[in-house]
């Protein structure tokens, strides 16, 4: 079923530091939403979103807790029992979570993007 949410000032977690949860936090950002990521490690672009005070970096294993409060999910740790225990904290707490690591299992989809030229 088709929609869309709308984020604005609304907080959201990315759970992953890679590039896939690097392009995933700029597009919450784009879409105005107030976005926390948790990993143990950040990418490079995730690191200067952070350092500019775009988002909160949480530097750290992905805790249960960290769903609380939420009203959007992604995972992108690339790690699938991480992001399978993800998304059941999510779906615990009805909370919509994009599972990157298994779409069948997700209770929500995000359309594929590509970096623009140029951007990291």
């Amino acid at each position: 079923y088709p929609t869309a949410l709308r984020l604005l000032g609304r907080p959201v977690l990315v759970v992953g530091g890679g590039p896939v949860a690097a392009r995933r936090a700029k597009g919450l950002l784009d879409a105005g939403a107030l976005v926390t990521v948790v990993a143990p490690v950040a990418s490079p672009a995730l690191q200067e979103m952070a350092d500019a005070g775009l988002l909160t970096w949480e530097a750290r294993p992905y805790l249960s807790s960290d769903v609380d409060g939420v009203w959007f999910v992604q995972t992108a740790t690339g790690d699938s029992a991480v992001d399978a225990q993800v998304s059941a904290d999510a779906e615990a707490q009805r909370v919509w979570c994009v599972n990157a690591s298994n779409h069948e299992a997700s209770a929500a989809w995000t359309p594929a993007t590509r970096a623009a030229t140029g951007a990291s």
